[in-house]
């Protein structure tokens, strides 16, 4: 190539006077931060076969269904299967279409086998006699088993976890209301090691204790108010009676207050219809409401423990249910007189909306919403009609 043609090219481009140049293929490689290190997240077998369990104790942690839930336990959002009532751990197969299934259940007898032969021995039923019988005749076990009151069960379902929580029980399960009692009792009262929150209308504090499953997390709101603003027995008189029917009257979105059945004259199922502001849609809540006036202690001091009910086996219950997505919630309430006269109002609870709120809005909506609670209620105490001298 002529000199005079290597300059007429390096007008229209100024490398060719170098020759050609090779330009960069290879990408720059970026920086790793955060590599391994993670914590573990501890998932596995807990209970391992013929290991005796109580209910709450966590069985298996996994990801997925690896082992499905059988009889006597249940599962949790993050898969995790828990024991429902106290007996012995068994894991067993099951076929499932083309294939099989891994489960794991709870036997109340060492030794039983699962899947249980339910035509012979009829189903497990850890309030009755009926799953030590071994030759169980459905056509006779109307005359031969004796009829348990709801609320009369032992209390070794009186643990914290699992009558406390989220996830509905059904009648048959529901525990004694000592048991029910106590497992409030020692809740409200671990409420002073919570976490602190905000405090909201000059006097209403709030509190937080993080989830353990199978309980989520659990808030609650503390306040206190003098004797000229109500005394002990004035606001224990709106919660301990028609707690509901009142609660309908100062909670705004609280629309419909429905007693479903009455099981003793402390422990009544009320189904309550909440209309939340669009685009959230209306709620059920049912629960169970036992109401307790402390008598062992110095100074006067009443409970009422509010649990979840599953009515969808009894027909004949659900017909008193409005039409909305179901929701659960789980509530302990105090009412004590302190040592200066004055009077403290105390809450806790835990709950799931369901539906598609996010869990996380659920959460940061809770601490307000259950404080808002005692402004609405004195809103509407002092509209009440007062009681006459003569009256009292």
């Amino acid at each position: 190539m002529s000199f005079l043609t290597r300059v007429a090219d390096a007008a229209r481009s100024p490398f060719s006077l170098l020759g050609s140049v090779r330009t960069a293929t290879k990408r720059a490689g970026g920086t790793v931060q955060n590599h391994g290190g993670s914590p573990g997240k501890r998932l596995g077998i807990k209970k391992f076969s013929d290991q005796q369990v109580i209910p709450g104790n966590i069985i298996v942690r996994q990801r997925g269904t690896l082992f499905h839930p059988g009889q006597h336990v249940k599962m949790g959002r993050d898969h995790t299967i828990y024991a429902t009532a106290p007996g012995f751990v068994r894991f067993y197969k099951e076929k499932w279409m083309r294939g099989t299934r891994r489960f794991v259940g709870v036997v109340l007898e060492r030794g039983e086998v699962l899947p249980r032969d339910e035509p012979d021995r009829g189903p497990s039923d850890p309030l009755s006699h009926r799953s030590k019988n071994k030759h169980y005749n459905p056509a006779t076990a109307a005359h031969s088993c004796p009829v348990i009151h709801p609320l009369s069960i032992p209390d070794t379902m009186a643990d914290t976890k699992v009558v406390l929580s989220t996830t509905p029980l059904r009648p048959s399960e529901i525990p004694s209301e000592e048991a029910i009692i106590a497992a409030g009792r020692e809740l409200i009262e671990s409420t002073d090691t919570w976490k602190s929150g905000k405090t909201y209308f000059t006097n209403v504090k709030t509190l937080q204790r993080p989830a353990a499953p199978p309980v989520g997390n659990w808030h609650c709101r503390v306040s206190e108010h003098s004797p000229d603003q109500i005394t002990f027995e004035q606001l224990w008189d709106k919660m301990a009676h028609d707690k509901a029917p009142n609660e309908r009257e100062f909670v705004p979105i609280l629309d419909k207050a429905t007693k479903v059945k009455e099981l003793s004259p402390t422990a009544q199922i009320w189904t309550l219809y909440y209309k939340f502001p669009f685009p959230v849609t209306n709620r059920v809540f049912t629960v169970l409401q036992v109401v307790h006036e402390e008598s062992d202690t110095d100074s006067p001091a009443g409970l009422i423990v509010s649990i979840p009910i599953d009515l969808s086996e009894h027909k004949e219950l659900q017909k008193y249910e409005e039409k909305g997505e179901r929701a659960y919630y789980v509530s302990v309430e105090r009412v004590k007189q302190l040592e200066n006269g004055n009077v403290e109002w105390r809450m806790a609870t835990s709950s799931d909306i369901g539906g598609l709120v996010p869990k996380f809005a659920q959460e940061m909506s809770m601490p307000k919403s259950i404080a808002e609670d005692v402004p609405h209620f004195f809103d509407w105490y002092k509209k009440l009609p007062k009681p006459s001298k003569t009256d009292s």
